[in-house]
């Protein structure tokens, strides 16, 4: 790939077995960075986010659309044979394999690690469950609340003396994504110098563990098991939030230069020279002393003229938003953190964009939400209608009609017409039958002494694209163009042959042609214009699944 032409995964085949939060949230990071991730879902229902609404945009659960985009999507029966062909199939050429079933699953349906290793070595296979793939917590369920109280975080989160909180996102989910992805680019590197994939035990629980942190070394440290703290920090002060006139701020002093800024800021120069605070261990020990008064100054204060003054001092100050403050931020806005996408159903829809800019590749493609590669179905009464109409009676039955004014001027020839015009739906032997048409013709032509020539093995060859051809289940740009070969080759047959029918009679001696032989001249290119007609309506109209 050359830098900034595309995503810096692109290239990158990703096959997805995964639903809800974390696994998607996984194969999102890779497919914004140019992955190319097909979607597996079961039929009839897909992926069980798609129910959770409200809220939705014109009947499209946005929970889904929030962690879906970038992603083409088809519908496999796991458990049916076919279904199970199809995944190998996709397995073969893909770099990655994403899923997050309960473990065993996967396995019991046929694709276990040594299954999956035996269809495609180079594939990096990546499981991502809530507690591993052995071990005690094998079997248990997870979702991202369990798994934020398990991992500690909750008994974190919250004031002091308060229950236990939820963090305000799915960061369980979430977290354990993040590192799914990056343990799957870091595997995709290791295959530049072995060649060869591995198998990734990615889990919700390991996330939230990696993310204790500095608590967790405090409790290395001493022993000392750590508690809620609300919004302060137990080592820095000041460091918390503050309550404003029409808000909250979070002001961050973690120094004493930074402290010194922040009291000639809002005018407590006179704290200055207060023992109590000269430095950082001084102030976290008279933190019930310091606190109320930086707290009743920014209190006197409205949120905006706290965050101005602060950050002409240099001081870290940054005001609590909500999601609309958040979308409208200069800064963010600036760094592009809004993306907007197309949806074939819920039309353009934003989402939070790529958190990082790389300066080579250009990441997220931003051109649909979700891309469907199930070709577009045309229902059964037009399926029908096609069949009828172009197969069933355009070509063929044009041979049988135009047998049938043959045998009256060629005695040697006994079969039926209606056995003739079928006879062209037989592989094979439909050619040889257009074949002897046409050469009849020709001897006919030959008869009258008529200079206009046959060639019957260029009119059955037409008549074999034409039967070839017969594709009508699809409006993909590939089967448009198989359509309109299979309209262009069974007109031309149809034409030319009556044309050529047209001058043997005018020619021949006796009486007249008879009237309903040269109305088969609008017959034949009745039934085209029909075929066409319903052709293009149908490719209008075709529901996209």
């Amino acid at each position: 790939m050359t830098g900034g032409q595309g995503g810096a995964l692109e290239g990158i085949r990703v096959v997805d077995l995964t639903r809800a939060l974390a696994g998607p949230y996984c194969t999102l990071m890779l497919a914004d960075h140019g992955a190319d991730v097909v979607k597996v879902e079961m039929p009839g229902t897909g992926d069980e986010t798609r129910e959770w609404a409200p809220p939705s945009i014109k009947g499209v659960s946005a929970y889904y659309l929030a962690i879906n985009r970038n992603k083409r999507s088809i519908t496999c029966d796991l458990k049916h044979p076919d279904g199970k062909r199809v995944l190998e199939r996709l397995i073969e050429r893909a770099d990655v394999v994403v899923e997050n079933f309960s473990p065993g699953v996967l396995g019991r349906l046929g694709f276990a690690d040594d299954r999956l290793r035996s269809i495609n070595r180079r594939a990096v296979v990546c499981h991502l469950s809530g507690f591993g793939q052995d071990g005690p917590g094998r079997a248990w369920a997870a979702y991202d609340l369990v798994v934020q109280g398990m991992g500690g975080v909750m008994s974190l989160t919250g004031p002091p003396g308060g229950d236990p909180v939820m963090v305000g996102v799915p960061q369980a989910d979430m977290v354990a994504g993040m590192f799914a992805a990056f343990a799957i680019v870091a595997a995709l590197e290791a295959r530049h110098r072995t060649a060869e994939g591995q198998i990734i035990d990615a889990t919700m629980i390991g996330g939230q563990v990696a993310l204790l942190s500095r608590q967790a070394a405090r409790y290395f440290a001493d022993g000392t098991v750590p508690k809620p703290e609300g919004n302060v920090h137990a080592s820095i002060v000041p460091y918390q939030t503050f309550r404003a006139a029409d808000g909250f701020v979070n002001i961050c002093c973690a120094n004493n230069a930074l402290f010194e800024r922040l009291c000639r800021a809002i005018d407590l120069e006179d704290l200055l020279d207060d023992g109590r605070f000269a430095d950082n261990a001084s102030r976290v020990k008279h933190r019930e002393a310091l606190v109320p008064l930086i707290a009743a100054r920014v209190h006197a204060m409205t949120k905006g003229d706290v965050v101005r003054k602060l950050r002409e001092a240099n001081v870290p100050v940054g005001p609590i938003n909500d999601l609309a403050e958040v979308f409208n931020d200069p800064v963010v806005r600036h760094l592009g953190l809004i993306a907007e996408v197309d949806h074939p159903v819920a039309g353009r829809v934003r989402a939070p964009g790529i958190p990082v800019r790389l300066s080579a590749s250009r990441g997220w493609r931003g051109l649909i939400a979700e891309r469907d590669i199930r070709p577009r179905r045309r229902p059964l009464w037009l399926v029908a209608a096609l069949t009828v109409l172009s197969y069933g009676i355009y070509v063929p039955l044009w041979f049988g009609f135009s047998w049938a004014e043959l045998r009256r001027d060629t005695a040697d020839e006994t079969m039926f017409p209606a056995a003739h015009g079928a006879s062209i739906f037989i592989p094979g032997y439909g050619t040889w039958q257009a074949y002897r048409h046409f050469a009849l013709i020709g001897q006919l032509l030959t008869r009258v002494g008529s200079t206009l020539t046959i060639d019957p093995s260029t009119a059955a060859l037409a008549t074999t694209v034409w039967w070839v051809t017969w594709l009508h289940y699809s409006n993909e740009p590939l089967f448009v163009v198989l359509n309109l070969i299979e309209l262009l080759a069974g007109t031309g047959v149809v034409v030319f042959g009556q044309r050529a029918l047209n001058v043997y009679w005018a020619a021949r001696p006796g009486p007249p042609a008879d009237e309903r032989v040269l109305q088969s001249d609008w017959f034949a290119l009745g039934m085209a214009a029909a075929f066409f007609i319903f052709l293009t309506a149908t490719n209008v109209i075709a529901p996209t699944n």
